[in-house]
């Protein structure tokens, strides 16, 4: 079942990625110059461009609220690694930010932890700190995350 989840995750993205703007070169490394040229009219109210990007995440804090009595949250650190696709927005050639959809999945695979895939939604700036919820269906609790993410912005 774990398999075939992950061959559909990545079936979509290469759907996405073969798809028009503004996924026009979503595998690309980096975005060209001629990607973010926007209409006359919309230089002129200064409205950004938005492309989609695919986007790699590792959370560098994990926050959830605990069960044991008397403590407020528990809080793991570089616990799971997450792939997903960004919503980046561009002024001129600058990036504004990004809106991060992404599915979280455990890094220790030793079989300790069990394996479930959490949806999680971050908004990222500084084009690789990113902040946002997400939720546990093995624990059936949401968290807050502190996200390390790379999701393919650099302007050639």
């Amino acid at each position: 079942m774990k398999k075939l989840l992950l061959f559909i995750f990545f079936l979509s993205l290469f759907a996405i990625g073969s798809s028009q703007n503004p996924f026009a070169g979503f595998l690309k490394a980096k975005v060209s110059k001629d990607m973010l040229k926007q209409q006359e009219g919309l230089k002129a109210i200064g409205k950004p461009v938005m492309l989609i990007r695919p986007a790699m995440s590792m959370s560098g804090l994990k926050i959830t609220k605990s069960d044991i009595p008397g403590k407020t949250f528990d809080a793991e650190s570089f616990q799971s690694a997450g792939i997903g696709v960004s919503a980046v927005f561009y002024n001129g050639t600058e990036t504004n930010f990004s809106i991060n959809a992404l599915a979280m999945m455990p890094v220790d695979l030793s079989g300790k932890t069990p394996f479930n895939i959490s949806p999680a939604l971050a908004i990222e700036g500084w084009n690789i700190l990113s902040a946002g919820i997400g939720y546990d269906p093995g624990l059936k609790k949401v968290f807050g995350l502190l996200n390390l993410t790379y999701s393919f912005t650099a302007v050639k």
